[in-house]
């Protein structure tokens, strides 16, 4: 039909930025993904202890003898 030829012109360029913004969202999805799944996988591995301090040992007399708790995460 002679006039109705932008609305095929305008469906076609919505399709292709729908497309588009779609593929970035989603390589946007996965990158966030990977970042937050690598910031929980190292928070939740189980630290060797690096000095007295540590929170995997425990007070366990007045004399300020202290025990390890790492058999509790093993």
């Amino acid at each position: 039909m002679q006039g109705y030829n932008d609305d095929l012109v305008m469906s076609f360029a919505l399709t292709l930025w729908v497309r588009d913004t779609a593929l970035r969202l989603r390589n946007e999805g996965i990158e966030l993904t990977k970042r937050t799944l690598s910031g929980a996988s190292s928070q939740m591995l189980p630290q060797k202890p690096t000095n007295e301090n540590d929170s995997w040992t425990w007070d366990v007399g007045p004399n300020g003898d202290k025990e390890s708790l790492d058999w509790l995460i093993k």
